[in-house]
């Protein structure tokens, strides 16, 4: 997992890389475009575009990725995002290829990142994590959330 300002990209990636081009794509979208699905380089390298509320801790679930990074750049608002690296866990049901996720039982011990604009989450499959929780109250979010082809 990687958490960071985007200013710090170089510690992570040289410029032209997958994931530079992915971050670089996120932080750089007009935010008068709608939500939905935008392909940067087909499906090597595509974005998801939301806008949402955040809702309680428990009324989430945790989640991870096989095929793609899940690459997560907040644009507006803010969010906590629960975290839990390096364990196994239940499954709450089948892994989901058309979406890459499969949903997981709640781990007993996780930390919490703060998501804000300028900052930057990179998900590699065995990083656990369970998005768009409250961090204080309800908050609405226009997120970019990159999905790059393993």
């Amino acid at each position: 997992m990687i958490y960071d300002e985007f200013e710090n990209i170089g510690l992570y990636c040289k410029q032209g890389d997958k994931l530079h081009r992915a971050l670089k794509y996120a932080f750089g979208f007009d935010l008068s475009q709608p939500d939905g699905e935008y392909e940067v380089e087909g499906r090597e390298i595509f974005a998801k575009v939301q806008t949402y509320e955040t809702a309680p801790a428990e009324e989430k679930k945790f989640e991870s990725h096989k095929e793609y990074y899940d690459i997560q750049v907040l644009r507006s608002g803010c969010e906590r995002q629960d975290i839990s690296l390096g364990q196994k866990l239940e499954p709450l049901g089948e892994y989901d290829p058309h979406k890459d996720v499969i949903k997981l039982k709640a781990p007993q011990i996780y930390s919490s990142i703060v998501m804000e604009p300028g900052k930057f989450a990179v998900f590699y499959p065995q990083d656990i994590h369970r998005p768009n929780c409250n961090l204080n109250g309800k908050c609405k979010v226009r997120k970019i959330c990159m999905k790059v082809k393993i």
